[in-house]
């Protein structure tokens, strides 16, 4: 009785992967594969209709190559954002680190002066009297790096467009 539980246990495991495995398979098989006329039927290549879906195929293109190329370029202004975000906030841990190894000596100070009757000061030093701790930057957010990359778009249209005047102002 419990091997025929074991059995029906396992086999209902082993249906439930081979369905995934299948279903996955159905998904991958029914992806788009970027053909212009992609059901196999014979189209008549010189009509209107295939001359339309032909240049909507080729502006298809051109914007998913645009897109790809925008993407690429907001990941390398992410890249090199955080890298100067990373050194910046080095920075402002250094500037921390100094703020409270100064407190620390200070305390260490009062805290003798103290114990040998010296004091001058009656309170213990506070970390606010040594400056404030700074917080972390933010993070560039994403509307910000696209910001950033219409600028740097922008700005190179203009570089271009003096360029090509410059060009067409000298004539020999």
């Amino acid at each position: 009785m419990i091997g025929m539980q074991a059995t029906a246990v396992l086999q209902n495991i082993y249906v439930s992967q081979s369905q995934l495995q299948l279903q996955s398979a159905e998904e991958k098989g029914t992806k788009k594969r970027g053909g212009i006329m992609g059901d196999g039927m014979p189209k008549m290549m010189t009509g209107d209709d295939f001359f339309n879906v032909v240049t909507a195929h080729e502006k298809a293109a051109e914007e998913a190559k645009k897109e790809k190329a925008r993407r690429a370029l907001l990941r390398n202004k992410k890249a090199t954002a955080m890298v100067r975000w990373t050194r910046e906030d080095k920075q402002r841990v250094e500037r921390n680190n100094k703020k409270c190894e100064c407190f620390h000596q200070a305390v260490l100070a009062w805290q003798n002066a103290k114990k040998n009757g010296h004091s001058t000061h009656k309170n213990k030093p506070k970390l606010a009297d040594f400056g404030e701790i700074e917080k972390p930057f933010p993070k560039y957010t994403q509307a910000e790096l696209e910001a950033l990359s219409t600028d740097d778009e922008d700005s190179e249209e203009e570089e271009e467009e003096e360029e090509i005047s410059v060009d067409d102002g000298e004539s020999d």
